[in-house]
């Protein structure tokens, strides 16, 4: 998975809201999965555990509700995060998509990379 420079230079502990969330966005992007809130929560929290963050800490300082996370997604789509994360300056282009769950009142979202002109990363599958 290529990570940002911008998070490159930071050490996990100082990872912020919108820093895991792209990460988590990404990897699901590559696994082409669609993720909800609460996956995204998940996803968060065993990521630091499996990297060798106790429990308390992860509970603690690393528990981000529905209201932080979908702020994180709101901010990925300004220019600055779409700067800081490689992503394209166009704001006309939608890098992060929403759909709403099958069978559910939910919502699903995804990072979405592949139909991107001239980006510098290629991510067909």
């Amino acid at each position: 998975m290529k990570v940002p420079d911008s998070i490159k230079k930071k050490s996990m502990r100082d990872y912020t809201c919108t820093d895991c969330v792209f990460l988590t966005l990404q990897n699901a992007f590559i696994k082409q999965r669609w993720l909800t809130f609460q996956e995204i929560q998940t996803a968060i929290q065993k990521g630091f555990k499996k990297s060798g963050f106790s429990d308390l800490y992860v509970s603690q300082k690393r528990f981000y509700g529905s209201p932080s996370i979908s702020a994180s997604i709101r901010r990925i789509r300004h220019i600055d995060m779409r700067e800081a994360y490689e992503l394209p300056l166009d704001l006309e282009i939608e890098v992060i998509k929403k759909r709403r769950r099958s069978g559910s009142r939910g919502y699903e979202y995804s990072l979405d990379l592949r139909d991107l002109p001239n980006h510098k990363y290629n991510w067909s599958f």
